[in-house]
């Protein structure tokens, strides 16, 4: 969805039209549905220490992402990281975790 039909759906005074929008595509690994063994890490180590269950195929490698980029601009202090869901493909893969510290 676009800002403008988000805006038209949610917000209608909003001013969408001017924001600073940055895409980035680097972080999608080998393949859907494959992340790479640091984002397997980073994910068993969110469940472990947060509870948040992140999924290897988007939400895993999004987060991944995200804080990669929170690293190089640490004062960023507007940050919303929308979660989709995760648990089914964290059921696809169980092999791939290692949950205990």
């Amino acid at each position: 969805m676009d800002f403008a039909r988000w805006r038209d759906r949610y917000a209608p005074d909003a001013d969408v039209d001017g924001l600073p929008v940055k895409i980035l595509d680097g972080y999608a690994g080998p393949g859907y549905g494959k992340a790479e063994p640091h984002v397997l890490a980073q994910i068993a180590e969110v469940a472990r220490t947060e509870g948040v269950l992140l999924d290897p195929v988007y939400t895993g490698k999004a987060f991944y992402a995200m804080t990669c980029e929170l690293s190089k601009e640490p004062r960023c202090d507007d940050v919303i990281f929308l979660h989709t869901g995760g648990i089914f493909g964290l059921l696809a893969q169980p092999g791939e975790f290692q949950f205990d510290s």
